[in-house]
C-alpha cells in the first residue's frame, strides 16, 4: 500500500521545514508539489537530500511557478523524470514510474486571471497528451493544481456568487473532456455528495475558517488504477499553504 499525495505549497523556500515535515513523518509514496517558486538550485539542500527518496524538479529561477515529485526510494527503481510536451511556464512534470506500472504527472495549470487564452491553450495540449496516452495504453495519473472547480458542489455558496475565472463552461468543458478519456476523479467517486470539501481558500484570514473555499487539487486516476485507490481524502491538518495536500491511498 503506498500513497501518492498532492499539494501546493506556495514556495518550497518559504515551507521547506514543512516538506520535510511531511515527507518524514508521512512518509508518501509520491509527493507531488506545486508552485514551488524555485529552480533545482534554489531549493534548501534538506528538502532536495531527503533520505529515502528521489526528487525530480521542473522549476524556473525567476521564482515563478515551478513543480517538484519525491519518490520514495522503494518505488524508484528504473524511476525517470522529463517534461511533457504542452509544459510552458515550468508548470508539468512527469514521473515514469516501473514500480508502480504507471506515469505520474504533476500539473499547475494556469489561473488564467492574468492571461486567460494560455490557460486553455495549456488545457488542449493536456487533452491531446491524455488521448494520446489512454490509445497508446500507457496508464497516465493526472494530479496536482487544475485551478478549475469542475461543478458547484466543488466551491462555497458565497463562493460562487462571485466566481468567474474557474468556473466558465469552457473550463469545466475542458475538465469533463479530461475524465471523458478514461480517468476518474477519485475524490469525488469515494464523496460523491459531498459539497463541504475543499482544498484553496481565498487570502481573507477568515476564508478557511469559515470554509468559504474551492476544490481545485485533484488526482485523475486511470480507469485500469482507479479499482487500486481504496481512500482519497483531503488533509486540512497540514501545512501553512493556501492549499492542503489532497492523499490518495493505493492497495498496492
Amino acid at each position: 500500500m503506498s500513497t501518492i499525495v498532492t499539494w501546493n505549497v506556495n514556495g518550497i523556500r518559504a515551507r521547506a521545514a514543512q516538506v520535510l515535515d511531511y515527507l518524514t513523518t508521512r512518509q508518501p509514496g509520491v509527493l507531488c508539489l506545486q508552485e514551488i517558486k524555485a529552480s533545482a538550485e534554489q531549493i534548501p539542500d534538506e528538502v532536495t537530500h531527503v533520505e529515502g527518496y528521489v526528487l525530480g524538479t521542473n522549476g524556473a529561477p525567476t521564482g515563478y511557478s515551478g513543480v517538484a515529485i519525491f519518490v520514495r526510494q522503494d518505488l524508484a527503481e528504473g524511476c525517470a523524470f522529463r517534461t511533457p510536451p504542452f509544459d510552458f511556464e515550468n508548470r508539468a512534470l512527469e514521473a515514469h514510474l516501473p514500480a508502480l506500472e504507471l506515469s505520474i504527472v504533476n500539473l499547475y495549470c494556469p489561473n488564467g486571471g492574468k492571461a486567460y487564452e494560455p490557460k486553455l491553450t495549456f488545457y488542449d495540449g493536456l487533452l491531446a497528451f491524455a488521448a494520446d496516452r489512454r490509445a497508446a495504453g500507457l496508464p497516465t495519473w493526472l494530479t496536482g493544481d487544475f485551478n478549475i472547480a469542475h461543478t458547484d458542489r466543488d466551491l462555497h455558496p458565497k463562493e460562487r456568487q462571485k466566481a468567474d475565472i474557474g468556473v466558465r463552461p469552457e473550463e469545466r468543458a475542458r475538465f469533463s473532456a479530461l475524465l471523458g478519456h478514461g480517468l476518474t476523479d477519485v475524490f469525488r467517486r469515494e464523496h460523491p455528495d459531498t459539497d463541504d470539501q475543499f482544498t484553496w481558500w481565498p487570502y481573507a484570514p477568515w476564508a478557511k475558517k469559515a470554509n468559504h473555499g474551492w476544490r481545485i487539487d485533484y488526482h485523475l486516476v486511470p480507469e485500469a488504477v482507479a479499482a487500486q485507490v481504496a481512500t482519497c481524502e483531503i488533509d486540512r491538518t497540514f501545512g501553512s499553504s493556501d492549499h492542503v495536500p489532497v492523499v490518495a491511498t493505493r492497495t498496492r
